[in-house]
């Protein structure tokens, strides 16, 4: 059961082979073209039916598919949630999305990733998104990240000097990549974690169970387990 504090809206009886992504998508096909609608205005009577889906989840952690309306939510949605959560920490803002609605939540997530990979993600659940906003090419997380720690240093006095964001300058570099050393290699594996977490395609998203199997939780976990074993040495 997904919580939103009252906020969210659930919907009874959702047909989920109303959205294409449950099979992958649309085909190119079964797009129509761009002069199968009016240029200017809106249709005076559209046939089309009204999406219905649930809307859970907290403005600015919504995943794409909450904000396309799919009504093939899954527990990925939180996955999504979780990543936004990391990138907030990693980055030193919060909120890191502050949009007012989900159209403003469209377009800071296209910010982020870019207005193609967007319009996949939007082809994946039936819909076509467009833009008047020329070329959004989208970025690395790593190099939003090092930027966002970057401008905040640049202020001169809003960074303590003991403060571990300073850290990251030592992990990537001015790309965002991670350099090549140890500090650098456990960014690396945060950075694939953060990855895995903010896949805009859901069915690409991994679960919980698949993200603690990758090498950033295998190593805390290995290293916990040391020290509860040199701990059980200790009290014996």
């Amino acid at each position: 059961m997904l919580v939103d504090f009252g906020l969210a809206e659930r919907e009874n009886d959702i047909d989920y082979n109303t959205c294409p992504c449950f099979r992958g998508g649309l085909e190119l096909e079964e797009i129509a073209p761009v002069n199968a609608f009016p240029s200017k205005g809106y249709l005076k009577d559209d046939q089309r039916p009204g999406r219905r889906a649930n809307r859970a989840g907290t403005r600015g952690f919504r995943a794409p598919e909450v904000l396309f309306k799919c009504p093939n939510q899954t527990t990925k949605v939180d996955i999504w949630s979780a990543g936004v959560m990391l990138l907030t920490l990693l980055a030193r803002r919060f909120p890191f999305f502050n949009s007012i609605d989900d159209i403003d939540a469209l377009i800071e997530i296209t910010t982020i990733f870019g207005i193609e990979p967007m319009k996949s993600a939007a082809k994946l659940h039936g819909l076509v998104l467009d833009s008047n906003i020329p070329k959004l090419e989208g970025l690395s997380l790593g190099k939003i990240i090092y930027k966002s720690i970057w401008l905040e240093a640049k202020e001169g006095d809003t960074l303590a000097e003991d403060s571990p964001a300073w850290e990251i300058f030592e992990a990537l570099d001015k790309r965002g990549k991670p350099k090549n050393n140890e500090i650098g290699n456990e960014y690396k594996q945060i950075l694939k974690v953060l990855e895995n977490c903010l896949k805009l395609n859901h069915n690409e998203r991994l679960n919980a169970d698949e993200i603690l199997k990758l090498e950033f939780f295998k190593e805390k976990k290995t290293k916990i387990q040391e020290e509860e074993d040199l701990n059980d040495i200790l009290l014996d």
